[in-house]
């Protein structure tokens, strides 16, 4: 999947994604990414140990009402982030490794599907970044788990 414009996120202190999701039920739907370093040693691993994933958590960010910041939202007059709002995080443009599942799953699921996705790209011989976004999401009236992960056909930036 080509991503072709950033997805911009409000910056949250959640650090646990795998029992914080929720869907508010007042605003109709919540969205949330997560965004981990997957351990150099394993994030080219064919078969990564399965205890090193999903990584480190690099950040967490959420958008309420099912979605995301776009760009005219920051800049537009439509909305202004207060001085004391959380800082603005983005999932990058660029080309991602895509998967989800229609609910929300649990960690060993996720963690298997992250694995899945990293063996995916390696039998396309893509060049996989560390990182690995989680996003949980509202549409079509259920709940979504996704798996992102970077790549590029050639070297891969620090990212």
């Amino acid at each position: 999947m080509y991503l072709l414009t950033p997805i911009k996120y409000l910056k949250t202190n959640k650090k646990d994604p795998f029992n914080n999701y929720q869907v508010d039920n007042n605003q109709g739907n919540c969205e949330s990414i997560y965004c981990f370093e997957i351990d150099q040693s394993q994030s080219g691993a064919f078969e990564p140990d399965k205890n090193s994933l999903p990584g480190t958590l690099v950040f967490a960010g959420s958008a309420i009402a099912g979605s995301a910041l776009i760009e005219s939202d920051l800049i537009g007059s439509a909305f202004k982030k207060p001085e004391t709002a959380e800082p603005v995080i983005e999932l990058p443009q660029g080309n991602y490794l895509f998967c989800q599942a229609r609910d929300i799953i649990g960690r060993e699921k996720i963690i298997d599907l992250m694995a899945d996705v990293q063996q995916e790209g390696l039998w396309q011989r893509l060049v996989l970044h560390n990182r690995c976004y989680l996003r949980f999401l509202y549409e079509d009236g259920s709940t979504v788990t996704q798996i992102l992960r970077p790549y590029s056909e050639t070297a891969a930036p620090d990212q």
